[in-house]
């Protein structure tokens, strides 16, 4: 199951309305960073295969759940464009206060936007209020960032603009993710097929790791050494089959 985990309302409701149509089977559900991380461990568990996320949230549950596939919805250079045109109307010192993959090719817009750039790219949520101060601090008129940026600029009363997610970036990483979902579903009916040649070959079949230990001892290798295939697997090949050794 492939599930889209929107970080705030906003993308929710952009990925409902862009989903909808073409990826009706696509379920859609909201929980930003460490809630969004909570939230995937729990769909994880129910069966979900592949999380679709943005920014932060994407990352943290990447780095909480390495066994869950993540796809990242890309940050567009139209999304960047949008946001820091709408952030001059403030004022030419615009900081960057983001998660550093949602910011990729932000270096070519000052000359093009006439505007002033500092980075203040942070790696957690909770880096995020410190940074936005900081940037403050240091002669910014306004910042621009994901969701947790423009939540602690709502908090402090500050100039904020939220770098906002499109559908094109959207629905590319829907398409990557179904590309992910269909080739791990093809490995798996290879592997049922393999296993399943295995198990009705006529004869004994043993295969070892580079380690020498065993990853595939069919039921006939079961019947001519006596031993189970559970007790097999993963034992060193000389223990079971001391004459290999």
């Amino acid at each position: 199951m492939i599930v889209f985990l929107a970080p705030d309302e906003e993308l929710f409701a952009t990925a409902t309305a862009a989903l909808s149509e073409a990826h009706p089977d696509i379920r859609i559900e909201q929980g930003l960073l460490s809630a969004g991380v909570r939230r995937a461990r729990e769909l994880a568990r129910s069966g979900t295969e592949i999380i679709i996320s943005r920014g932060g949230t994407a990352s943290a549950i990447k780095e909480a759940i390495p066994d869950l596939i993540v796809v990242e919805v890309p940050i567009t250079g139209f999304d960047i464009l949008r946001a820091v045109d709408q952030a001059r109307h403030y004022g030419r010192n615009i900081g960057v206060v983001a998660f550093p993959s949602m910011v990729i090719g932000i270096e070519c817009l000052p000359a093009i936007l006439d505007v002033e750039l500092r980075h203040y790219l942070i790696q957690s949520e909770f880096e995020a209020e410190s940074r936005v101060l900081q940037a403050f601090r240091e002669g910014a008129d306004v910042v621009v960032g994901g969701v947790i940026t423009s939540k602690e600029g709502k908090k402090h009363n500050i100039p904020h603009v939220l770098i906002r997610s499109g559908a094109e970036g959207i629905l590319q990483a829907t398409l990557e993710a179904r590309r992910i979902a269909e080739a791990r579903l093809l490995e798996k009916l290879k592997g049922t097929l393999f296993r399943t040649v295995l198990d009705y070959s006529y004869e004994g079949v043993v295969s070892v790791d580079q380690n020498h230990r065993i990853v595939i001892f069919n039921p006939v290798a079961s019947r001519i050494t006596g031993v189970t295939v559970p007790d097999a697997l993963g034992k060193p090949i000389g223990q079971i089959l001391p004459r290999l050794n």
